[in-house]
């Protein structure tokens, strides 16, 4: 939320609900993003006293964005799969190497 010269971010709820509360009345500037999706920005009209709403809705982005936070996760899973197929192999040669040869 950018308004009244103030910057303030806050984390949703987990269902996507987000409240700031002591802003003064005026007309603020919010923006939302959420990782897949594009960011969407708005302006909400406070009046003194009485609640605001603003809906947003995200729309996915076209293709979806490898973030930080994903990167060693996607690393740990690769290295799993990895770690997995050089065994499979290496139990399929020792099998062969073990079975008797006519």
């Amino acid at each position: 939320m950018v308004g009244a010269g103030q910057l303030r971010a806050q984390v949703a709820s987990p269902d996507g609900q987000v409240t700031f509360s002591d802003v003064p009345a005026g007309t603020v500037r919010v923006r939302a993003e959420a990782p897949g999706y594009k960011p969407a920005e708005g302006e909400v009209t406070v009046a003194e006293g009485k609640p605001a709403v603003h809906v947003f809705t995200l729309e996915a982005e076209a293709t979806p964005r490898i973030t930080p936070d994903i990167l060693p996760t996607a690393v740990w899973v690769l290295g799993g799969m990895l770690a997995v197929l050089f065994f499979l192999v290496l139990l399929l040669a020792v099998r062969s190497w073990a079975t008797p040869r006519a």
